[in-house]
C-alpha cells in the first residue's frame, strides 16, 4: 500500500477541462486538500464584442460545474452584455 501511495503522489494535478483518470480520482481521495473544485473557483472572462461566443462559453462553464462566473466587458458595442445578462452571470 505504501508503494502505491508513493506512486500516486507523482501524478500531476489535472487542469481545467482535462480528463481525470481513475488514478487521479484515487489520489484526490487520498489528498483532497491539494485539489480545488469548480465551486471554489471564480472564472473571470474579459470580453469585447464577443456576442458570437460568450453564450456558449458561459453555458459550457456552467455545464462543467462553474457557477461563479464574472464577465468583465470592455465597452462592447454588440449584444455581448445582453447575452451575458440572459445567462444570469455577474458582469462589470
Amino acid at each position: 500500500m505504501t508503494e502505491e501511495i508513493l506512486a500516486l503522489e507523482s501524478v500531476a494535478q489535472p487542469r481545467v477541462g482535462e480528463l481525470v483518470t481513475p488514478q487521479d480520482r484515487l489520489m484526490m481521495r487520498l489528498q483532497p486538500e491539494k485539489f480545488v473544485g469548480p465551486e471554489q473557483v471564480t472564472v473571470v472572462i474579459p470580453t469585447l464584442n464577443e456576442k458570437e461566443g460568450i453564450g456558449k462559453v458561459i453555458d459550457d462553464l456552467k455545464r462543467a460545474g462553474f457557477e461563479n462566473i464574472l464577465v468583465v466587458d470592455g465597452y462592447s458595442e454588440d449584444d455581448t452584455l445582453k447575452i451575458t445578462k440572459s445567462r444570469g452571470v455577474e458582469w462589470v
